[in-house]
């Protein structure tokens, strides 16, 4: 059961709870492995995604407009986080990487401590927390991909999960603020502020003041810019209705397989921890519903609205993690010891093998660029030049015109983001992936323009 003991009772398990201690020491052990790995052999490595956001904040600090001059999905605290971090940078686009590095790292594994605090809390057991902790840990491409960068939903979890345990903190404004930041990042993230809302009304029996004022003020400081920048419209339209016009058509079996074949040898792990959620319904459900109702709205997520890649499955592996630590806190000790030796032998060869090249995530394949998961590569390294010195020019033909700001020659072709990043292009009104392609089929074309500021 939740004790609500919070930062004090945080900081005294510290110095006196070996598993608190080990997945600490785990966590930080497998991103510096990461991190290190990547700074030594791909220092300017860079998820596509990642490069995106990144220079569009850049382009940001230097007048464009988010939504207007260039199309996207994500809320508009993505846009506003890069902004901010570029403004320090000072146009220099590898010390901007570092950055994103390190934050997106920084609050990874932020969230791994995170899922075994709040499992522990809710179990009282800290062998549980420690497991629950590791599952998230395990996926490869969790602890991988944030050393290439900034990616949305690394900070969609970690506010998510910090609004949950700042509730149990008794911070309620502070649980507020944290959970419309998890919205701020992605739209799934929108399930935080109404199982905070729910928590503190079941807490106070009143209407959540506090935590009201915390999401409002969020919200307020968020939305503003784009007010002065005269971009409400073009926001709303492609943050709240693009995505659900455009959401992918895959039946759930495909999405199934997709996700298994994303988890690998986690499979196992995730049907227990599956379970563990489903189990919430008959067993101490009054404190232990939102596991359940988060659980079901990332499940919702998978199978029906959006799995495009092994990131989309961060938040439902984490959840999942969570169950996965409720099962372990019922089972018998010599059970207990069985399952921390497949988790601890599972972690092992995702931290320092990256998942056995293949043996926990869909297949690796190493290239001279990096590390590709499958068909999609997550670690090619961008070829541009780094801050005019490191590399030669990318791009030709089309791309580079549209990268240059001359407009591309064909509307459905987009630029390649690492080449914008690196080399600081400025291009007119532009989009990456094929939801921005489909957008502008069902507009006819008309949100690329071939001239920018007429």
């Amino acid at each position: 059961m939740l004790t609500g003991r919070g930062l004090r009772g945080l900081k005294r398990g510290l110095s006196d709870d070996p598993w608190r201690l080990a997945l600490i020491a785990a966590t930080i052990s497998v991103f510096a492995i990461s991190m290190v790995r990547t700074a030594l052999f791909s220092p300017t490595l860079i998820n596509y995604d990642g490069a995106f956001y990144a220079h569009a904040g850049w382009y940001t600090t230097k007048g464009a407009i988010p939504y207007v001059t260039f199309w996207d999905v994500k809320p508009p605290l993505v846009f506003e986080w890069t902004a901010l971090l570029a403004f320090f940078a000072f146009d220099n686009m590898l010390l901007l990487h570092a950055y994103h590095v390190a934050t997106t790292s920084a609050v990874a594994a932020g969230s791994v401590l995170l899922v075994g605090y709040l499992t522990t809390e809710l179990t009282e057991s800290s062998l549980a927390g420690f497991c629950a902790g590791a599952v998230l840990l395990a996926y490869p491409g969790f602890h991988y991909l944030a050393a290439h960068g900034f990616r949305p939903k690394y900070f969609t979890l970690f506010f998510g999960l910090a609004a949950l345990y700042l509730h149990y903190s008794g911070q309620s404004l502070a649980s507020g603020v944290a959970a419309a930041a998890a919205a701020g990042f992605w739209q799934f993230g929108a399930v935080f502020p109404v199982v905070v809302l729910g928590l503190e009304y079941q807490r106070t029996r009143t209407v959540p003041v506090r935590a009201l004022t915390g999401m409002a003020a969020t919200t307020l400081v968020v939305v503003t810019p784009f007010v002065f920048w005269g971009a409400i419209e073009p926001m709303f339209v492609e943050v709240v209705v693009a995505p659900f016009l455009l959401s992918e058509t895959f039946e759930p079996f495909v999405r199934l397989w997709k996700g298994f074949r994303f988890l690998g040898y986690l499979i196992p792990i995730v049907l227990i921890g599956a379970a563990g959620i489903v189990g919430t319904l008959r067993n101490e459900f009054d404190t232990r519903w939102w596991v359940f109702v988060v659980g079901t709205w990332y499940g919702l997520q998978i199978f029906y609205f959006d799995l495009d890649g092994f990131p989309d499955l961060f938040l439902g592996v984490a959840i999942v993690g969570i169950g996965f630590g409720l099962i372990v806190a019922e089972v018998s000790l010599p059970t207990q010891r069985g399952i921390v030796a497949v988790v601890v032998t599972v972690l092992f060869i995702s931290g320092v093998f990256l998942g056995g090249i293949g043996l926990v995530a869909e297949p690796l394949t190493t290239t001279e660029d990096g590390v590709t998961y499958g068909d999609k590569s997550v670690a090619t390294d961008a070829l541009g030049d780094v801050g005019k010195w490191l590399f030669g020019p990318v791009g030709s033909g089309s791309e580079a015109e549209s990268a240059a700001g001359a407009g591309p020659t064909n509307l459905y072709d987009p630029p390649d983001a690492r080449s914008l990043y690196w080399n600081q292009h400025r291009p007119c009104h532009y989009f990456i992936g094929t939801m921005g392609a489909n957008w502008i089929k069902q507009t006819d074309g008309r949100y690329v323009e071939m001239s920018c500021y007429e």
